[in-house]
């Protein structure tokens, strides 16, 4: 299932995000806070959707969440954000802006690839904000 939210034409900038995320209500919690700093969000719920998306365009913020279905349509849970991101990263040849939040300890992982980690337990509204301001 893909998602578009963009903004209307006249507040419409130039910055984009992907965000994957099977739990609709984390989908539509950060969808919003996006949006209110004024991205054009593409939301998928799987890791399969992700990578056919990462093909055809670039984005400029990447939002994963810890795990996903790796299919269309799945239950499982073996899509794993880290590995989209190095599968991204090596689809479109540069090093991604990218946040994972998770309700996991990733941190370490995240770290060694520059990768921002939030923690669910402790979202913190405002310093997920400030991150995706100093993008714009």
């Amino acid at each position: 299932m893909t998602t578009v939210l963009e903004r209307p034409t006249s507040l419409r900038q130039s910055k984009s995000a992907l965000h994957v995320e099977d739990d609709e209500r984390w989908r539509s919690r950060i969808g919003r806070y996006l949006q209110e700093v004024r991205y054009d969000v593409t939301q998928v719920d799987n890791q399969e959707e992700a990578e056919e998306l990462a093909h055809r365009q670039p984005f400029d913020v990447y939002i994963f969440d810890e795990q996903f279905p790796l299919r269309r349509g799945g239950t499982d849970q073996s899509g794993s954000g880290i590995d989209l991101y190095d599968k991204i990263r090596e689809i479109r040849g540069v090093d991604l802006n990218c946040v994972i939040v998770s309700g996991g300890n990733l941190r370490r992982q995240c770290n060694e690839r520059g990768i921002k980690f939030i923690y669910k337990g402790l979202f913190d509204r405002g310093s997920f904000m400030t991150y995706l301001k100093k993008l714009h």
